[in-house]
């Protein structure tokens, strides 16, 4: 598996753990060195070239709704072997955007200062663990489900399943 973007290892050090062979890759090096159990490699994914080929990519973390989405989501295309999966977290296209917090686990994530002009969502999204807090604004652009298609027709993929946020691609045979 390549973990696309993987920060801290949130979802690659869980699957490493489950027995998967997990390349988690970001170029953070003060994330990746929170990635316990999985193997890192800290580069820009839309730079990334390797040799091997996986039988599944994650792009998630909404990254294919920043201003190089495409660019990511053909490395991920580029990764990925001919029978694999790549499975992408998108902005959910026809979402109420709204001020908001949620608790997962000992974290406290809100949402707030949205803006919205057409496609482009602005907005701030907080973590809060105990006493310590940490900002981040955001700009990203929603993908719908047409500008998709044509997005992954061009990349040499189909989409195998689309629900909301979540996309399962596959390499188009």
């Amino acid at each position: 598996m390549l973990d696309l973007g993987c920060g801290t290892g949130r979802i690659a050090d869980p699957l490493a753990l489950e027995g998967h062979d997990v390349l988690a890759v970001d170029e953070s090096a003060d994330m990746l060195a929170e990635v316990q159990h999985a193997r890192t490699l800290c580069a820009s994914i839309g730079s990334l070239s390797l040799d091997t080929r996986f039988d599944v990519v994650l792009l998630l973390s909404h990254l294919i709704n920043g201003t190089d989405g495409e660019e990511l989501l053909e490395v991920a295309a580029k990764h990925v072997t001919g029978r694999g999966s790549v499975l992408v977290q998108r902005l959910e296209p026809g979402r109420d955007w709204r001020p908001g917090a949620v608790i997962q686990g000992d974290v406290t994530i809100s949402l707030d200062s949205i803006r919205v002009s057409g496609s482009i969502i602005e907005a701030t999204t907080e973590y809060v663990l105990g006493e310590r807090s940490w900002r981040q604004p955001w700009r990203m652009r929603v993908i719908d489900d047409a500008e998709l298609s044509a997005m992954t027709k061009r990349l040499g993929l189909t989409i195998e399943l689309l629900d909301g946020a979540w996309v399962l691609l596959r390499p188009a045979t």
